[in-house]
């Protein structure tokens, strides 16, 4: 027969092997998620950093915009200046002409 103090030791020994299972498990769970969260932080200063590439290409590319419409707006200054030019020295229609016909 198993006296009481063979099966106390035999369950504080399935209890602590029980327990020690249990904050390994507790242990790895942890570690797991501290992994997830810096992977997940690795991808938040990746996609931050992407942000921040195509800021500077919008940028850039509105410079570049603003260039270009000055010189349209320049060209077409331009072109209303030699427009009126023409239109000065181009000779007027003789209306009496037009309402012999």
């Amino acid at each position: 027969m198993i006296d009481l103090q063979t099966a106390q030791a035999f369950f504080w020994l399935c209890f602590g092997t029980g327990l020690f299972i249990v904050l390994v498990l507790l242990g790895w769970v942890l570690f797991e998620m501290a992994r997830l969260v810096r992977q997940g932080n690795d991808v938040l200063l990746h996609i931050r950093d992407i942000v921040a590439e195509i800021e500077e290409d919008f940028a850039n590319l509105k410079a570049k915009f603003g260039t270009v419409i000055g010189n349209v707006a320049g060209m077409a200054k331009g072109a209303s200046k030699i427009t009126g030019l023409i239109d000065e020295f181009r000779p007027e229609k003789n209306t009496k002409r037009a309402k012999r016909k």
